[in-house]
């Protein structure tokens, strides 16, 4: 069998991929090996991966080489580097990555397997808030959206979208929404503090079900420093996008 130039194409752009995963595990190595040095326990890292927005689609139609670089890269963790890792979180998994994964992961032994967490969408706050610190929630909603406008904002069906403040004492907030296209969508909302010791006393969790052209607005003074959390939940839709704006003062 000969291959023709677009195989070759594709062999090489492939082995440059592995390269780069594979440089990329090296350079953490190096960092987590002299964190641990410095602080004479071992180090490791915890990953977040965020599918939110990965359209079903693509995953479909991508599956085999979605699938070929999920088990290129799990074999190289697995086979050279799994004592960096303490724990890979995937949030916001759709069915379609849910079932690619399920494929691969036979091929984990048992201590990797228990490493990584697949998450679908919906995942509810306090599930959420256990996985990382306030700190890091606040900073990786902020990553994640910051490319969000927040007037005429299609969420997808079976999606949400997040946004985030961090506020100190005394700090108030005002939010008001409105659903401008769909039937209805949830509105979760959440304040978690800084400091461990006041979370239980302080935390809070709570939710309000947004109807087609019916505004709602709420208010909220911060108790102590922490993050805001609110989030647009579409996942129960698969059918059908939302449109809402949320002014945040």
């Amino acid at each position: 069998m000969s291959l023709d130039e677009s195989d070759i194409e594709g062999l090489m752009e492939a082995e440059r991929g592995d390269d780069f995963i594979l440089a990329q595990l090296e350079q953490r190595w190096m960092v987590l090996h002299n964190l641990s040095q410095k602080q004479r326990r071992m180090v490791k890292y915890f990953e977040i991966r965020d599918m939110n927005g990965a359209a079903i689609s693509t995953l479909m139609s991508e599956g085999t080489n979605q699938l070929s670089k999920i088990k290129s890269t799990l074999g190289l963790v697995q086979d050279f580097y799994p004592e960096m890792i303490h724990q890979v979180s995937v949030l916001n998994s759709t069915s379609a990555f849910s079932g690619l994964f399920n494929f691969v992961s036979p091929l984990l032994n048992e201590r990797m397997q228990a490493k990584i967490k697949v998450s679908a969408t919906g995942l509810p706050f306090e599930e959420l808030a256990g996985l990382m610190e306030p700190k890091a929630l606040h900073s990786w909603v902020q990553e994640t959206s910051k490319h969000l406008s927040w007037s005429h904002l299609v969420v997808p069906s079976g999606g949400n979208e997040f946004l985030s403040r961090w506020l100190h004492p005394g700090d108030s907030l005002e939010w008001t929404a409105i659903l401008e296209d769909g039937e209805q969508v949830m509105i979760h909302s959440a304040f978690l503090p800084q400091d461990e010791s006041q979370q239980e006393e302080l935390a809070f969790v709570g939710e309000e079900k947004l109807l087609l052209r019916k505004a709602i607005t709420s208010e909220f003074e911060a108790p102590a420093e922490g993050i805001y959390w609110l989030c647009v939940d579409n996942s129960a839709s698969w059918v059908s996008s939302k449109t809402i704006t949320i002014d945040v003062r």
